[in-house]
């Protein structure tokens, strides 16, 4: 298919924001396993028998880790946006990024946490909740890009436009479809590895495929962006309505 084709040059020419990304992500993710075998007293113990304090402590990690992922997303995808779309979007470099497009991408991170926490808390009390609140967690984990990416479009989030900038991914719904399911094989992956990390016959070897696994990620998060990104260009084209704030 041309369009993934598109997207997956996007990302290879764009090797220093993918190195970025994945080496900014890769950082964050040892960070927490660190803080994770401080805090918690090692990686042995199964998230569902976790007490309410660990869970506090991860969940506290997990906030720690949010403000550097919307950093390091927020400049990596900004250079990836400017490349794929030169000279109609612009951006004055990484402090400019960083300034359009941090809370953007810190309030999607932490939504993302609080469905998950939420999906946590009603797990452990048996809730009948806990269907719904897993499947909307799914759905907004493997939407939080492609969402990111058509709010950065315009040049600053636009919250009250938000169904405008997100029209391309209805307009353009089978390559919604496409990118989601490339995120979906990465949250695929990462449960193979956290089935792996609750084994106790697995030993330590989660840990090997931790590393493989967050820079397989990270990969698939710049290509489903460079797809959201065409998307959103295609929708500029062929849209004459649509508004730009640089």
């Amino acid at each position: 298919m041309i369009f993934l084709q598109n997207a997956i040059a996007a990302v290879q020419r764009n090797a220093l924001a993918l190195l970025i990304y994945a080496a900014g992500i890769l950082g964050i993710q040892i960070l927490g396993l660190a803080a994770e075998y401080v805090f918690l007293g090692g990686w042995t113990v199964p998230a569902e028998t976790m007490s309410g304090r660990m869970q506090a402590i991860g969940l506290a990690i997990s906030l720690v880790q949010a403000p550097l992922s919307a950093i390091v997303t927020a400049i990596a995808f900004a250079r990836i946006g400017k490349d794929m779309d030169r000279p109609l979007w612009r951006s004055a470099g990484d402090r400019d990024a960083l300034r359009r497009f941090f809370q953007l991408w810190f309030v999607l991170i932490l939504v993302s946490l609080a469905l998950g926490h939420a999906t946590s808390v009603a797990h452990s009390r048996e809730s009948s909740l806990v269907v719904p609140l897993l499947l909307l967690y799914l759905l907004f984990s493997i939407l939080t890009v492609p969402i990111g990416a058509c709010m950065m479009f315009p040049g600053a989030p636009q919250w009250r436009e938000i169904g405008r900038n997100l029209a391309p991914l209805g307009y353009q719904f089978p390559r919604t479809l496409l990118l989601c399911f490339l995120t979906f094989l990465q949250v695929v992956l990462v449960q193979k590895v956290f089935e792996v990390r609750v084994d106790p016959e697995a030993g330590y070897r989660w840990l090997l495929l931790t590393p493989v696994v967050t820079v397989i990620g990270a990969y698939i998060d710049c290509l489903v962006f460079a797809g959201a990104w065409l998307m959103c260009i295609d929708h500029r084209n062929t849209d004459r309505d649509t508004d730009f704030d640089f």
